[in-house]
């Protein structure tokens, strides 16, 4: 599952009175382990990135956010 359907089940559980506090739970472990996916997954984006670019790009990169 991805992040963004992840949060999309999380907020229409919330939203329903019916769900357990079980359910909630597991969707929230659910959001968790997608989110920590997607920071690996950008960090080895950046990393690539890196690789390629100068010394130059990879500072405005970084002033602007782009880059950690």
């Amino acid at each position: 599952m991805t992040l963004p359907q992840a949060i999309a089940e999380l907020k229409t559980s919330v939203a329903q009175s019916k769900t357990s506090k079980e359910q909630l739970n597991d969707l929230m472990a659910i959001v968790r382990t997608a989110r920590d996916k997607a920071r690996k997954e950008m960090a080895a984006a950046q990393d690539e990135l890196r690789l390629i670019l100068t010394p130059d790009q990879e500072a405005v990169l970084i002033a602007l956010g782009y880059l950690d």
